[in-house]
């Protein structure tokens, strides 16, 4: 008799067994010796019986589920083979083998082997599906590879198993980098490193310091000047693969644009690309009194201008054009600001008062409007994931970055907001500040942090067995 192929599609719906039935079983276990219970009756929508080759080929539709069949979990990688882990036994060469496959269950047929040849059903497999030691093989897989994939064997031993096999990129090699702003601990700056991955998912970060592990997985981290020289290596990893990097912060957490203290020198800001008058008045000075200006990056140990009778000479080339003696207090004016402009600059009167006095001048960019983006990766914290938005900043120094709840201000200021599923419908407000301007924006983190699930939870088809075999 040849044998009924399955059908591609899923079955319909359980039907309870009919009352006429259980009278007859009742009928033949009263009549009959003892026997071993193995009738399979599978889904149907009639309460007629089925004729023996409709029932044949039902019985040979294995997609229909014994029990609560439980997916095995595997994994593969993007670009290379995946050899599925099951080994049929009692196989012969001409027993028929059934793939099947599917996103939400494997209800679609893949592939029939029979006799060591292979017969592709679906086009986008074509050319990647191999026999290897009696399972199948899937080569240069994709990441839309992931999904249920089931093997049915219907004429000797009735096999069949099941697995949801989920296909990962390589974890890339991480980049660590310094994130523009800062937080304030204790009245200490804080140096914020960014241990970021591309095009990765299912991704957890974690830093390890001196070859410790540090307690939490995050991909921030942050580092006080006493620890500048501290060796962090920053680990990636997915079920896959893993990649690491290590990292002195030294080498990422020293900004320009910044002087060295001096307790002698006054501490004033300038903004980028406006101008800046020095707060000096030098008392007694007559228009035929010299005066000069000296400037220097780490002390002001070079003459850039004098005045003298209302005039002023530019003997720097750098600040050409760019100084002129302001009208109303007699003190220098640098216009067109710029960030290499920061530095010490010195004021002194020599003949009559012996003035001097000194200033540290830091130029800042001013405030962009702040980005709010999800970082990829992710946080476990009480076995819930925490969905991670960085609220940055472009081109911007000594910028502190605090976040507001429903506009209330969090405790400390921070570019990472960690957030669980129950705030999502909540709304934070970004301040990103530095000492001459600030910037807000304001987000939903619905509008971020969801994602599409990559699998939904495997559905099992439900079926009454009851077998019966008489001996």
């Amino acid at each position: 008799m040849a044998s009924a192929e399955p059908s591609s599609s899923s079955p319909g719906p359980i039907t309870p067994l009919p009352s006429i039935l259980l009278l007859l079983l009742h009928i033949i276990f009263s009549f009959l010796p003892p026997i071993i219970i193995i009738i399979i009756i599978t889904h149907s929508t009639s309460i007629s019986t089925p004729s023996p080759s409709r029932s044949l080929s039902r019985e040979r539709d294995f997609h229909v589920l014994t029990g609560q069949l439980v997916p095995q979990q595997v994994k593969g990688i993007v670009g290379e083979s995946f050899t599925f882990p099951v080994e049929i036994p009692n196989l012969q060469p001409d027993t028929k083998l059934y793939w099947r496959y599917g996103s939400e269950g494997p209800h679609e047929l893949l592939a029939r082997i029979q006799n060591w040849k292979i017969d592709v059903i679906v086009d986008r497999f074509e050319g990647r599906l191999q026999l290897d030691n009696n399972s199948l093989r899937i080569s240069e897989l994709k990441i839309e590879d992931s999904s249920f994939y089931q093997v049915e064997e219907f004429t000797g031993n009735g096999f069949i198993k099941r697995f949801q096999l989920s296909v990962y990129n390589p974890v890339p090699i991480p980049h660590v980098q310094k994130l523009s702003g800062s937080e304030v601990q204790s009245n200490e700056m804080i140096c914020i490193l960014l241990c970021s991955v591309q095009n990765s998912t299912a991704l957890t970060v974690s830093w390890i310091r001196d070859g410790e592990s540090l307690h939490t997985p995050q991909l921030v981290l942050r580092v006080n000047t006493a620890e500048y020289n501290v060796n962090y290596t920053c680990v990636a990893s997915n079920p896959v693969s893993n990649q690491t990097v290590t990292v002195t912060p030294s080498q990422n957490c020293m900004e320009e644009g910044f002087c060295r203290s001096d307790s002698a020198a006054q501490q004033v800001k300038g903004i980028l690309r406006e101008s800046f008058t020095f707060p000096v008045k030098i008392p007694n000075l007559h228009p035929a009194i010299e005066v000069h200006w000296s400037y220097g990056p780490e002390g002001p140990d070079k003459t850039i201008a004098s005045i003298q009778n209302r005039m002023i000479t530019v003997f720097d080339e750098r600040f050409k054009g760019r100084l002129q003696l302001d009208s109303n207090s007699s003190s220098l004016r640098i216009s067109e600001l710029k960030t290499k402009d920061s530095g010490f600059y010195q004021v002194e009167e020599f003949k009559k008062n012996g003035f001097k006095k000194r200033f540290s001048l830091t130029v800042y960019n001013p405030v962009p409007i702040p980005h709010v983006q999800k970082l990829s990766g992710s946080e476990v914290q009480s076995n819930e994931t925490i969905c991670i938005l960085l609220c940055s900043v472009q081109n911007s120094t000594a910028l502190t970055v605090s976040w507001i709840r429903d506009g209330e201000s969090l405790h400390t200021p921070q570019l990472v907001l960690r957030v669980n599923t129950a705030e999502y419908n909540v709304n934070y407000t970004c301040v990103a500040s530095n000492p001459v301007s600030n910037q807000t924006v304001t987000v939903t983190p619905s509008q971020n942090c969801t994602e599409t699930e990559k699998h939904k939870d495997s559905h099992t088809d439900g079926t009454y067995f009851i077998n019966i075999i008489f001996d």
